[in-house]
């Protein structure tokens, strides 16, 4: 089926400071990545997911560690 969700936990204009988010979350534990562009922006992203729910449901886990505005985007959203 395929990771068809993303948790963003932030977007950047810049690629170098999406790494940078990118690797204070993983020291944080959290499995970063960049997952794409959206909007000509830098998506980082801290978990994916198949299906909308889990996603969801990770969400507010994110949320709670992050203490941000995480979101949910659709992998037909980003662009590689």
């Amino acid at each position: 089926m395929g990771n068809n969700f993303y948790i963003v936990a932030g977007c950047f204009g810049v690629e170098e400071n999406a790494k940078k988010f990118m690797k204070e979350l993983i020291s944080d534990g959290l499995p970063a990545s960049i997952a794409g562009k959206r909007k000509g922006m830098y998506v980082v992203s801290c978990f994916n997911a198949s299906t909308e729910l889990e996603a969801r449901q990770k969400l507010e886990e994110v949320k709670l560690h992050l203490d941000n505005n995480a979101w949910i985007a659709k992998s037909s959203e980003l662009s590689k």
